[in-house]
């Protein structure tokens, strides 16, 4: 009997990954760590930490644009940020102004992540997060 439960629910995680319900359930948990990333980042601008509000914001927006490119298709290894952009817009999955815009915030993220502190201020990590927020992604 043991081994007939064991199999059902098996084949019930089968069933459930090939309709996607699984990866729909880690998209809310990575949604939920990453939005606590983005609060934290929010707080650290607030108070002007620049670095330490750069950095989370840029691990947000990549997460973000990853994952839209992995939910349309777009193939991403081997390729930069801003060519998985170019791509996104090229298919259709965001506008070409939306694409430039999230280019700029790419640029930002390049920055934080090679430790170029004085290439940023505060005014360009506040619009990166106002466009990394979920409304915009």
């Amino acid at each position: 009997m043991r081994y007939k439960s064991w199999l059902g629910f098996l084949v019930s995680i089968a069933d459930e990954m090939q309709n996607g319900l699984l990866r729909k359930g880690e998209y809310i948990l990575v949604a939920s760590t990453f939005d606590d990333f983005l609060i934290h980042a929010n707080d650290f601008h607030r108070v002007g930490k620049k670095t330490e509000s750069s950095v989370l914001c840029s691990a947000v927006f990549e997460d973000a644009v990853r994952k839209l490119a992995e939910k349309v298709s777009v193939p991403q290894a081997g390729k930069s940020l801003g060519s998985v952009l170019d791509d996104l817009a090229e298919q259709g999955a965001t506008t070409p102004v939306k694409s430039r815009r999230w280019k700029g915030y790419t640029a930002v993220r390049n920055k934080a992540l090679h430790a170029q502190w004085d290439e940023f201020d505060l005014r360009d990590i506040e619009e990166m997060l106002t466009g990394t927020r979920p409304r915009d992604c």
